[in-house]
């Protein structure tokens, strides 16, 4: 089970399938009707009807890079990723302006291994100032030095993806776990419990609360709650089996302690 992932979402722009044409005329434009349809499925995971209709709207319009986009998104979630670097550079190559492009050509070159490159795409997405959610930018290179375990300059840029987004859950629990690390508990906790007050569905958030309520605060009894919780809400099976681990160490730790009474 990976405890982050970088931002990745599947939500394709549609775009306006109408021109004018003559007087007040308009007319359906063919390719873009078929994009935003691809686009509609693709946006609730039909990903097979929205490659096959992608296809045919490059077919149909070699130079739309919508569409070389939307289908590099769908190979990064089949976890194609160099056939998925390969689209969103198609699509950067036919409009370099395309911002989302850079965000996902970074996902695709993270998942390779490739940080520098990956680092050079989310610079591009936080360095513009149109690009709606620059947080998600800060958040993927927050993440990459995490994993580089280059913890404070992790937390300079979750920091700064918090200050654009103050909503970010991602962003507070990510922060939590830097926090931790660096034994700054209080500030852990506080970002951890905001995340989840944010989503308080989310299964990771509330495991990531219970190992720190469990390992650091060694608040015994609301860790249980926690982990309780998480397990009820995931369907992740490594997820389920960590909880499980936890439970039992702890009520292990109990009956010890009760012995030693």
């Amino acid at each position: 089970m990976k405890k982050n992932i970088l931002l990745i979402f599947i939500i394709i722009p549609f775009i306006l399938s109408v021109i004018a044409c003559g007087g007040h005329k308009v007319k359906i434009n063919p390719t873009i009707k078929k994009y935003n349809e691809a686009t509609l499925y693709l946006n609730n995971g039909n990903m097979e009807r929205a490659e096959i209709l992608l296809k045919q709207v490059i077919k149909k319009d070699p130079n739309f890079y919508l569409a070389y986009h939307s289908l590099g998104v769908i190979e990064l979630y089949k976890r194609n990723f160099k056939k998925a670097s390969q689209l969103f550079e198609k699509a950067l190559k036919i409009n370099p302006s395309y911002a989302e492009s850079y965000n996902y050509l970074g996902i695709a070159y993270k998942e390779m291994g490739m940080n520098n490159k990956a680092e050079m795409m989310f610079k591009k997405v936080i360095d513009n100032p149109d690009y709606p959610t620059r947080e998600n930018g800060y958040y993927n290179l927050a993440l990459i030095k995490f994993t580089e375990k280059k913890y404070e300059e992790a937390l300079e840029y979750i920091t700064h993806g918090l200050k654009i987004n103050p909503s970010f859950a991602l962003g507070y629990n990510l922060r939590g776990q830097i926090y931790s690390i660096l034994n700054q508990n209080e500030k852990a906790r506080k970002d951890y419990l905001k995340a989840i007050k944010i989503m308080p569905e989310n299964p990771l958030f509330n495991f990531n609360l219970g190992l720190f309520l469990y390992k650091k605060d060694k608040d015994l009894t609301t860790a249980i709650t926690f982990f309780e919780k998480a397990m009820a809400l995931s369907r992740d099976k490594e997820l389920i089996n960590l909880c499980r681990k936890y439970l039992k160490e702890i009520d292990q730790l109990k009956n010890e302690r009760k012995k030693q009474k």
